[in-house]
């Protein structure tokens, strides 16, 4: 309810509201971290943080920032400020750390798991107040269901915890981050410029942080990032909102072209071991069929990468005509086996 002692007209869509935007999401990122580490076999020794990347040490201060102000909520019988940290949070880890961890959580790295299962479990520690049983299942599955030590039989048990370090400098240019990047994203799709292609360059201020650069590059898919200049040229668009400014170089060279060309094949080959029921990583013979010179000359040009991305233990390519299951790669079609 809105727990500040107004009348509220009652209805289902109310429930679903929040199970959809945060409990759903939650317990989502729950079971990929429980996939990934079965799939890994990695089982955590701690709970405590890894730091080696700047993704992690962002979370660390992040959810302890999340903890500070819920328990000042809490304390201060502020119900309504702290039930509104819940989604924020949910979808900080989900939809900003998790995603550009992906690839980390593709390898098996054990840093990223373990700063994924480290949040979890502060998170449950966290929000029990409020949320007794979910919070309960996670700790009971994460917690003592590994035997962690130190354990308590119950999440109910443990101390509160208590906010550790806080780097605000890092959480400011993180946001800066964050900003930047949904300008950035904002101009791909007024310009219709869609994210698989590569772009050259964007321009930005305020972001010098060699690691955070990378997470910009990763983000918008462009091959560098520069300081905005005094001029630019008429191909660059800039989108700005305040402090927070970028630009983004549209003009694509033949061999941008190319590569956009080569992530739309990769997804479409991407999308055909799925209907095919294959598992993550399992290695097939690909056999491709292309419809286009530009297509034959970009799998010869990506041939050993393709493997790689799409688990292929060889990849035949051959021109000719594309049959019924077919599928378009920019304005040519492919026809993808195994």
């Amino acid at each position: 309810s809105n727990m500040v002692g107004g009348d509220i007209s009652w209805s289902d869509e109310l429930l679903n509201e929040p199970v959809k935007s945060a409990l759903i999401p939650l317990w989502n990122t729950y079971r990929y971290l429980a996939m990934y580490a079965t799939r890994h076999e990695w089982s955590p020794a701690n709970a405590e943080y890894a730091r080696g990347n700047v993704l992690d040490r962002w979370l660390e201060s992040y959810m302890n920032s999340v903890t500070k102000e819920y328990s000042a909520a809490i304390e201060a019988y502020d119900l309504p400020r702290s039930a509104k940290l819940v989604a924020p949070t949910i979808d900080n880890i989900s939809t900003w750390w998790i995603r550009r961890s992906r690839d980390r959580f593709a390898q098996g790295d054990p840093e990223a798991l373990q700063t994924l299962y480290a949040a979890l479990v502060q998170f449950s520690k966290t929000f029990a107040p409020q949320m007794p049983f979910l919070m309960e299942e996670i700790y009971q599955n994460l917690v003592v269901g590994v035997g962690l030590e130190g354990a308590k039989e119950s999440v109910h048990l443990e101390d509160y915890p208590q906010a550790g370090e806080i780097n605000e400098e890092l959480l400011d240019q993180m946001e800066r981050v964050r900003q930047v990047c949904s300008l950035g994203l904002n101009i791909r799709d007024e310009n219709r410029m869609k994210l698989r292609q590569p772009l050259a360059v964007a321009y930005v201020d305020g972001i010098e942080d060699t690691e955070l650069i990378e997470l910009v590059k990763d983000e918008l898919n462009v091959k560098g990032v520069e300081k905005m200049p005094d001029k630019l040229s008429k191909s660059v668009v800039v989108n700005e909102d305040g402090e927070y400014r970028v630009g983004l170089e549209l003009e694509l060279s033949d061999e941008l072209v190319r590569e956009g060309l080569y992530r739309d094949l990769a997804r479409v080959i991407q999308n055909a071991r799925k209907q095919a029921g294959l598992e993550v990583g399992e290695l097939v013979a690909l056999n491709l069929t292309v419809d286009s010179d530009e297509l034959l000359t970009v799998v010869n040009e990506f041939e050993k990468r393709l493997s790689e991305d799409v688990s292929a233990s060889s990849v035949a390519v051959k021109k000719g005509e594309v049959g019924g299951e077919s599928a378009r790669v920019g304005e040519f079609n492919v026809e993808v086996s195994f």
